[in-house]
Formats: structure tokens, sequence, C-alpha cells
């Protein structure tokens, strides 16, 4: 059973590639969290996960909203966490740690898999050739991933006394940033409803066939800003705009399907 959270696709081909070689149920935390779906039974010795990007050495906050609230019928014997992220892990593997301890549960381990940058308001994500050997490389690490967590291996990733002080400085910030005034779209908007749809916090309403922020902030997880219409101050003008490849494919058989993997 693994729980994953994606916003351009990087932690979500994450959680495919574990499942073809876990199996188990794959679910959305964004379906869970907006249709209010906490309550889960594993069987027994079944490997349950959490999978989501790090932000600025933290959990997303639609991630710890659902550790707040997920409860198991079995406790998991063997709790583990992936962490995609573009630069470094920066004690967010200590702060899964501590989300699970709060929720009364036992981390077994962490682990993170350098994945393409994709956080566009501060920086140019990488383009596709420069992303293939980064994307190349996660395969081949989720692999031995995937090999640890059948071994039940207790790996904690990302806790070190420098890792965990980066975590405590840049984390705050998160919360101060995810301010969603500075959106808007541009006259290239075409009123799909695409970004609408995919807003795992439902931050956007169409109105007047128009993308209107209605939240004052978000998950700011960048999976909006996959259209190339919608800017954030000056700061996505004529910036790549990241996706993994895996939102080109078909769509994948799982348990549970969040909207932002239709398109």
């Amino acid at each position: 059973m693994t729980f994953y959270f994606t916003g351009t696709g990087n932690s979500y081909a994450a959680a495919i590639k574990l499942q073809q070689n876990l199996h188990g149920d794959l679910i959305s935390i964004t379906d869970c969290v907006q249709n209010g779906e906490f309550v889960f039974a594993p069987a027994d010795d079944e490997p349950v996960g959490i999978v989501c990007p790090i932000y600025y050495g933290g959990l997303p906050s639609i991630v710890n909203e659902f550790l707040e609230k997920v409860q198991f019928e079995n406790a998991p014997s063997y709790l583990f966490g992936v962490l995609t992220y573009g630069g470094m892990m920066m004690g967010a593997g200590w702060r899964l740690e501590q989300k699970v301890k709060k929720a009364g549960l036992q981390l077994s381990a962490v682990f993170g898999v350098k994945m393409p940058a994709n956080f566009a308001i501060l920086y140019e994500p990488p383009h596709e050739d420069a992303a293939k050997p980064i994307l190349e490389a996660s395969e081949k690490r989720l692999d031995v991933i995937a090999e640890k967590i059948r071994d039940r291996e207790c790996v904690k990733e990302g806790a070190g006394i420098a890792e965990i002080a980066l975590s405590t400085a840049n984390y705050p910030t998160y919360d101060r940033s995810r301010v969603t005034a500075p959106f808007y779209v541009n006259d290239k908007c075409v009123s799909c409803g695409v970004c609408a749809r995919r807003c795992p916090v439902k931050a956007i309403e169409m109105v007047d066939g128009k993308p209107t922020w209605v939240l004052e902030k978000c998950v700011f997880c960048m999976s909006c800003v996959r259209c190339g219409a919608i800017q954030y101050g000056n700061k996505l003008e004529g910036r790549y705009r990241y996706r993994h490849p895996v939102f080109r494919k078909k769509k994948h058989c799982c348990k549970k399907k969040d909207t932002a993997e239709v398109e």
C-alpha cells in the first residue's frame, strides 16, 4: 500500500515504479484529502509507504494534513517514506519521522530520490535533454530502494544534524511563500479549466471562463504552472515548465486516480 502526492509527476512516477516492484495498492493523497478518506487496513506484514516531494526541506502542506488524519486499522509493521527532491533532502526525512510519530506510528525507513528540479518560480527547470540522465538514474535508484523495502531495511536518510538544521531554518519559509495572490493568467489562456481540475486543494475556480485563485494559500506544487498561460508575478515569464514524462503517457492502472494525472 503506497500513498503518494505529486505536483509535476516526479513522485507519481516514483510511486508507480515502486508499485511495479512491490505490488499493492497505489493511493492518491489528493483523493484521500478531497474525499475525506483516512481509514485504511493494510494486510499483515504489508509495507506501507508515503511518497512525496520535498518542499523547503519539509513536506507539502497536503501531506501534513493527510498524516494528521490518517488511521490504520492494522498498524503498519513496516512504514517507509520515499522523498523526491531536486537539490537535497535538507532534513525532510527527519521531519517526516516527527510527523509520523505524532500520528502514533513508527517510521521504519526513509529514502531520498533525486529528480529533475521543478520549482520554476525560483529557477529554470532542466529541459528534456538535461532531465533525461537524472530520470534514468532515478529509475535505477528506485529499483535499489524497492529491494531494501522488500528486505525490510531500516534506513533513515535525510536525518543528519546538518540536514535537520537546514530544514529547521528553511521550512518556515514554505508557509510564508505559498500565497496565491501573485498567480494570474495571460492572454494565452484558452479557458480549458485543466488547472482548476489539477489543483489538489481546489484553490482555483473558473470564473467567467478564466482561472481565479480563491484561496489565500495553496500547496505550491507547481501543478498548474505546467500551463504556460499561468504566471506568478514576473517570475515565470519565458521560463521552461517542467513535467515528468509520465504525464505524457497513458493512464496507469491504480486503485485511485488523482484528477491531475488525466492530462
